[in-house]
């Protein structure tokens, strides 16, 4: 990631960093809403 890009976006930086401590914290979950999973579940069955 570029540095000066979240530099620049201090309100998106602190986003970001929230939602990858939420990520690490929870590697099972999906990172896609449930209703987009649902969608996209008949285009990629195998998946």
């Amino acid at each position: 990631m570029k540095v000066w890009f979240w530099l620049m976006r201090p309100n998106m930086a602190i986003a970001r960093v929230r939602y990858w401590f939420w990520e690490r914290a929870n590697p099972d979950k999906p990172w896609l809403c449930p209703g987009t999973v649902d969608f996209a579940r008949p285009i990629c069955p195998n998946r």
